[in-house]
């Protein structure tokens, strides 16, 4: 065999191989990138199924917000718990704001007695709602902080119409009933509709999710709403 000959074979032989290896490295990174893209859309997946929809109800909240309206911005920045929850299909928001019990407040119902159930002073939740980006029902209703033992978490229950020492009573046609749990904020309240007849409102929300639901019932027929909230905590005054 010439030189030549043998000089051809061996430049074939290693063109085929470069051929080979190159087809291999485009095999594999053609795999990391499907991979990377199944992960990605995965990950994108996820994440659309977890995150709060950007609802209109929460559009007309922001657009309040912004244009510094000072009722709204009196709940954002208030010394009490605020809840702002948000319609999925229609334009109305709630919010829900009540006072949490001081540590200075506690007081035992047996005098004389630590070991026993505690009260605290009467305290108010209000309650807003905005429809189409306009206040359109508001309600307050009184309650008290019980504390089981001194160690157990605070429990609020009241009737609506009387809150605080000295008592400030609520008209019937602004209060609502309130209970809080340390799972939940439920409030009631009821109205003559259009129809006149009763309808029955009722607004739940669990704290460990920020989801709500509310229930109107008329008659033998109930309509059920979902959404979802965004807590503001309590803004402390600074002292002068």
């Amino acid at each position: 065999m010439s030189v030549n000959k043998v000089i051809l074979i061996g430049a074939t032989m290693l063109l085929v191989l470069s051929l080979a290896q190159g087809v291999w490295a485009q095999s594999k990174e053609t795999s990391r990138t499907d991979k990377l893209a199944r992960a990605t859309k995965k990950d994108a997946t996820q994440a659309t199924a977890t995150a709060p929809v950007v609802t209109q109800s929460r559009k007309s909240f922001d657009e309040l917000v912004a244009r510094k309206d000072k009722d709204v911005l009196a709940y954002v920045h208030s010394s009490n718990l605020t809840y702002a929850c948000f319609m999925l299909d229609e334009d109305v928001f709630v919010l829900v704001s009540y006072n949490l019990p001081s540590p200075l407040s506690w007081s035992p119902l047996i005098k004389d007695d630590r070991n026993s159930m505690q009260i605290a002073d009467g305290k108010t939740l209000a309650f807003e709602t905005y429809k189409n980006g306009v206040e359109d029902i508001s309600r307050r209703g009184g309650f008290k902080w019980v504390k089981l033992f001194p160690d157990s978490d605070p429990s609020g229950t009241g009737t609506g119409f009387t809150t605080g020492e000295p008592a400030i009573t609520w008209p019937k046609e602004w209060s609502l009933d309130v209970s809080i749990t340390s799972a939940t904020v439920f409030t009631t309240f009821s109205f003559e509709n259009a129809a006149n007849s009763t309808t029955n409102f009722e607004f739940v929300i669990q704290k460990s999710t920020k989801r709500f639901v509310k229930t109107l019932s008329v008659a033998n027929e109930q309509f059920v709403t979902t959404g979802y909230c965004i807590v503001f905590p309590p803004v402390i005054a600074k002292r002068l």
